[in-house]
């Protein structure tokens, strides 16, 4: 019905511009009232239009009017209906978003009570053994007596007075992420158009628009593995390839505030983070993603496990406490301690 509506459209806007053209020529004046002028003016000259029954003629005047005015409102309440569900759907995401923050700030808190009652126990238990008296079998020498404050650092995994730790070397997964950006506090990053985070679920990118800018005059294309945004009518602001696939029928976008055009895209894959959103931009280091402990309730066993234990190594790390990997070597040193009384560890270094 559209198209056959909109057939003569091309040359209905030529003798627009042109009838615009020459009322600018001769003054100004209104575009519409020329244009109309010329419709009827056309009708007086070339049909019997005028000629006929004038309260018919009238009739069919107000009827094509009342026709094409039913129309636009119709056009108008659906694109109001559809602003709507797109707000509702961005008033949901919101929520979302706002409950996983708390669930995950809950979850730090009790991650770092956790932390603290774990280093205080091996403080506590390494104060005791220090307080026993250990007696080597070679000479009869007693093992190098540490004070509280050393005990305390050795249980929490940092060196003690007067030991020296090896000069880290940066490993070659980090040599190679020279150059990418630090993911922002949403697992993603900036681009020259837009800025954008994630989850492990899906993706949501965030264009900035002029003021006062609806959702009609904009043009979003996706596909899926390829993404246009722009203006109708206008070369694209950006587009090209994404980083991965995505499920575009469960994809939608919408404008905020009229100042802001935010997409949410869905992943095909739900088990992986994004370095880009379209091939080319600036990069993220994804080694840095901090996962979402809300999430971990929907993964296997196996994968769960995996990232647990990165988010913990990664918060050991950042507070300058050990791994699990190197707390499992202070472990074994410990019991291989305490297997071998006879040997004389005075001098031993905690790594």
């Amino acid at each position: 019905m559209a198209e056959e509506e909109g057939r003569f459209d091309g040359l209905l806007m030529s003798i627009a511009q042109q009838v615009a053209a020459q009322t600018q020529s001769s003054g100004g004046g209104d575009a519409i009232d020329a244009l109309l002028d010329a419709y009827f003016g056309f009708l007086r000259r070339k049909t019997d239009f005028f000629s006929g029954d004038s309260v018919r003629a009238k009739k069919a005047v107000l009827s094509a009017f009342k026709r094409q005015q039913e129309v636009a409102d119709q056009a108008k309440a659906d694109e109001e209906a559809e602003e709507k569900e797109r707000e509702a759907r961005l008033q949901e995401r919101r929520a979302e978003v706002a409950k996983k923050e708390a669930e995950k700030a809950a979850a730090a808190e009790a991650e770092e009570a956790s932390r603290k009652a774990r280093v205080k126990a091996a403080a506590e238990e390494a104060k005791k053994e220090k307080d026993a008296p250990v007696i080597t079998k070679k000479g009869g020498v007693t093992i190098e007596e540490i004070d509280d404050d050393e005990m305390e650092a050795v249980a929490a995994g940092k060196q003690v007075e007067g030991e020296t730790k090896e000069e880290e070397i940066p490993d070659e997964e980090e040599e190679e992420d020279t150059g990418k950006q630090k993911p922002n506090a949403g697992n993603g990053g900036e681009a020259e158009h837009y800025t954008w985070t994630q989850t492990l679920q899906e993706c949501e990118v965030r264009v900035k628009v002029p003021a006062g800018t609806a959702a009609r005059q904009l043009s979003v294309g996706m596909k899926k593995k390829h993404l246009s945004v722009g203006f109708k009518g206008q070369p694209p602001i950006f587009e090209g390839n994404l980083y991965a696939e995505i499920a575009v029928d469960d994809c939608f976008w919408t404008v905020e505030d009229k100042c802001w055009l935010v997409l949410t895209l869905t992943k095909s894959n739900d088990m992986e983070w994004w370095t880009y959103i379209i091939e080319g931009d600036p990069e993220i280091d994804t080694k840095k993603v901090e996962p979402e402990n809300s999430k971990l309730s929907d993964l296997d066993g196996e994968t769960r496990s995996t990232v647990e234990k990165m988010m913990y190594d990664q918060r050991q790390k950042a507070m300058g406490l050990p791994t699990s990997e190197e707390q499992n070597k202070q472990d074994m040193m410990k019991k291989f301690m305490e297997a071998h009384p006879e040997m004389d560890f005075s001098n031993a270094k905690f790594m």
